[in-house]
């Protein structure tokens, strides 16, 4: 079984690198620029997104943070009535 902190600790580790690499990207690249990291395989393009995945409700940021709210405050409050195993 995984223990809840390690997941919690990897996924804090996650955002972590997604920022660093964000802020490199931000910092040493124009828009639409791309770094070969493996060459013909790999590159990081430093490009814009106003929506959430692959475009969708772009612009309508605050729509985007309704339903993020709604979400967390479902996974807050139904958390723990959520049975456990072994329990």
């Amino acid at each position: 079984m995984v223990k809840k902190s390690f997941v919690v600790y990897f996924g804090i580790l996650i955002i972590i690198l997604d920022q660093i690499t964000k802020y490199i990207a931000k910092s040493s690249l124009e828009l639409n620029q791309s770094i070969p990291i493996i060459k013909n395989f790999f590159h990081i393009t430093l490009t814009t997104n106003t929506g959430a995945g692959f475009g969708l409700l772009k612009d309508n940021n605050s729509v985007i943070t309704f339903i993020t709210i709604l979400i967390l405050g479902f996974i807050f409050f139904y958390h723990d009535k959520i049975p456990k195993k072994g329990k």
